[in-house]
């Protein structure tokens, strides 16, 4: 199977030649069609014709007979040939799909075991992979045979199953992936007797535990629920130095050897200069440094509180058994 996509003014001029590595080529399309582009898939089978060509098309000569018997190792060469001169043409992209021997179809859709709720994004493997879409469906052609398949997605139990697959045919194969258990090692509302944590600063300012918060425009900040909320700066009234650095982190680590996924929740409002001034939300781990990705970002402005759940999944794999939730605040670009 080739993918191609090529725009050009009068398709019925190119022609498209694959030469394998071992140098043989094939004319897998000659001047079909008419004017527009091609935005297809090129494969035996195809049946339209007719520029633009999508989604599939014919091939001039078979392209299951030229690699019958070849490796798929080595360098796959594109040629493409313009008959006409005076005219844009433009290759975006292509590439080649091999399947050694005969092939059919797994296909279904993905749901969760409690709620039947789609679930996007799953990724379903059987050799190759591909993702499920918005509505939890998924395609994915494999060889034909006893197929064995997994799919997988962040905070549900995997699924592993064998499947037949018949040369030509679509096997259905539904999955409904059970969610793993919720445990909450780590909560502060930053009340009375609650993990507090502690702060390390370069600046003339902390981070605090406060009831009330007047910032430098002289709004007064309420905690989101409850009784007290974690603030910077710890003064009121006040803005942060240029420069600033500060580290707050919870008193205790916590064990995270055991879990498959990992989310740090919080209710967050700041208001600080965009691409200047930033919160990262991440966790300090064995190593004894403080890690975050992008997604625990906070930049620009936030006026009213609002629910963030940041995945911190990606510890997982830093060969840590032990983490601390951390709050990092800088300004000005100051970076460790």
């Amino acid at each position: 199977m080739v993918f191609v996509d090529l725009d050009h003014t009068y398709m019925y001029g190119v022609d498209l030649t694959l030469t394998a590595p071992n140098g043989n080529s094939v004319v897998f399309f000659d001047g079909m069609g008419g004017n527009d582009g091609m935005y297809t898939v090129v494969l035996d089978g195809g049946n339209n014709t007719v520029a633009p060509f999508f989604p599939d098309a014919p091939t001039t000569n078979s392209l299951n007979d030229f690699v019958s018997g070849l490796s798929p190792d080595g360098n796959w060469v594109l040629k493409v040939h313009d008959a006409y001169s005076g005219y844009v043409a433009v290759l975006k992209g292509w590439g080649i799909k091999y399947i050694e021997g005969s092939s059919g179809f797994i296909a279904g859709t993905i749901t969760n075991s409690e709620t039947g709720m789609a679930i996007d994004s799953a990724v379903v493997s059987s050799g190759g992979m591909t993702y499920t879409d918005a509505a939890g469906s998924y395609t994915l052609e494999s060889l034909a045979g006893g197929r064995g398949v997994s799919v997988t997605k962040t905070g549900y139990n995997p699924a592993f199953f064998t499947v037949p697959v018949v040369e030509g045919d679509t096997t259905v194969q539904d999955v409904a992936l059970m969610a793993m258990d919720l445990q909450i090692p780590y909560s502060t509302g930053f009340e009375t007797d609650d993990d507090v944590g502690t702060s390390a600063s370069n600046a003339n300012f902390d981070f605090a535990v406060l009831d009330t918060m007047f910032n430098a425009d002289g709004d007064t900040i309420l905690p989101s629920s409850g009784t007290y909320m974690l603030a910077y700066p710890d003064s009121a009234g006040v803005n942060y130095n240029n420069n600033d650095f500060v580290v707050w982190t919870a008193d205790s680590a916590y064990d995270i050897s055991e879990y498959g996924a990992l989310t740090l929740s919080l209710d967050a409002i700041y208001d600080i200069e965009e691409y200047y001034e930033y919160f990262h939300i991440g966790l300090m781990l064995d190593d004894g440094l403080v890690h975050w990705e992008d997604s625990g970002e906070l930049d620009g402005t936030q006026n009213t509180w609002t629910s963030l759940d940041i995945d911190v999944s990606w510890a997982l794999g830093m060969g840590s058994d032990s983490a601390t939730p951390a709050i990092v605040f800088y300004s000005d670009g100051i970076w460790i």
